[in-house]
């Protein structure tokens, strides 16, 4: 895994798995509403076409 160097000498702490976890959740929810977002906008011009 490469997460593990980036988190430095002290190794994996409670602290540094939740912010990873956080970080990681944050970026999935933001992908998905785009593509959510991206589909409406998509299904709402063809509609005004």
């Amino acid at each position: 895994m490469i997460i593990i160097p980036l988190l430095g000498p002290k190794g994996i702490t409670m602290k540094n798995i939740f912010l990873f976890h956080f970080f990681l959740h944050i970026n999935l929810s933001k992908v998905i509403l785009m593509n959510s977002l991206r589909k409406v906008v998509k299904k709402w011009l063809e509609r005004k076409q």
